[in-house]
């Protein structure tokens, strides 16, 4: 986990040199947000994972099923289960027709009926 914690972490610092190096801003990438925010949440840095989640799902393209999943995991696990419940019935509003999504989906609705909140 550490060393995929250190890639994720020097793909960002490159997004951020190339954007210097444009003068431009670096804008958050939510698929490296998402990715190092389940690394940190898989090493129980749980304030961190969740912090990294939030701003993922803030941006548009971070506006997808499986980076709600995740957030609702890291909430469950800081304890905040409504929060983590409206995380992944707000991910499920989002998938899309797509083998991929329909998977996760399927994930979710578990964890939701787990917890006696099936939508």
């Amino acid at each position: 986990m550490k060393e995929a914690e250190q890639l994720v972490r020097s793909a960002i610092k490159l997004d951020e040199e190339r954007a210097e190096a444009e003068n431009k801003k670096a804008l958050d990438n939510p698929f490296y947000l998402d990715s190092l925010g389940y690394i940190l949440f898989k090493q129980n840095r749980l304030t961190e994972a969740r912090q990294l989640m939030e701003r993922c799902v803030a941006t548009k393209e971070g506006m997808r099923i499986e980076s709600f999943d995740h957030l609702g995991d890291v909430l469950l696990a800081l304890g905040k289960r409504q929060e983590a419940i409206e995380a992944w019935k707000t991910g499920i509003a989002l998938a899309r027709e797509e083998r991929q999504d329909a998977k996760i989906k399927g994930d979710v609705v578990s964890k939701l009926r787990k917890l006696g909140s099936a939508p």
